[in-house]
C-alpha cells in the first residue's frame, strides 16, 4: 500500500493540508501539495482543450459548419468546408 500511496496525488495534497493543521508551516509538504495541484491542473486544461478542439473539428467535418461563440469575439457561424 505504501507504493500505491507514493503514486497517488491525493496523498501529497492531504499531507499538505495536514501540515497546515498540525505543524507550523512545514514548507516541504506544502510545496509538494501545491506542485501536484498545479501539474494536474495544467495536464487537465491541456487534455480538455484537445478534447474540445477534436470534438469541434469532427462536428465541422460532419455538418460543414463550425459554430464559434459570439462571446469569444467570433461570428455566429463560420463556414469550414467549402467543397461541394
Amino acid at each position: 500500500m505504501e507504493i500505491a500511496a507514493t503514486f497517488n496525488p491525493v496523498t501529497y495534497v492531504m499531507e499538505a493540508l495536514r501540515s497546515l493543521i498540525l505543524q507550523d508551516f512545514a514548507w516541504a509538504p506544502l510545496a509538494r501539495g501545491f506542485g501536484v495541484v498545479v501539474v494536474l491542473g495544467v495536464v487537465m486544461v491541456i487534455l480538455n482543450v484537445r478534447l474540445i478542439r477534436d470534438y469541434d473539428y469532427r462536428r465541422s467535418d460532419r455538418t460543414g459548419i463550425l459554430a464559434v461563440s459570439r462571446y469569444a469575439g467570433g461570428v455566429n457561424l463560420l463556414a469550414v468546408n467549402t467543397a461541394p
